[in-house]
């Protein structure tokens, strides 16, 4: 029992070393596209919240009196809000 044991160790070592390889080249070439993707996917966020941040810029030079209300009222709200859910707990 124990020759047969040995025998097929013997023989599948080799195919197993050679499966173990392809796996573990099949997992570098996965993480290198993964990396390559969430490098992708990172630079067009970044493009997307410059091109935001361009975009609000020229609307706040174009509407400066409507952005300065927008602010205010923004701020109005959150600060009325922020009193109530304060006053609320007591």
């Amino acid at each position: 029992m124990r020759d047969v044991i040995s025998d097929a160790k013997d023989r599948f070592a080799e195919p197993l070393e050679d499966l173990k390889g392809m796996f573990n080249d099949a997992v570098d070439r996965a993480g290198k596209q993964a990396r390559q993707t969430a490098r992708q996917v990172a630079r067009r966020g970044a493009e997307a919240a410059e091109e935001f941040r361009d975009d609000t810029e020229r609307k706040i030079r174009k509407y400066p009196l409507e952005s300065i209300g927008i602010a205010f009222g923004a701020g109005f709200a959150m600060g009325a809000l922020l009193f109530f859910l304060m006053r609320r707990d007591d």
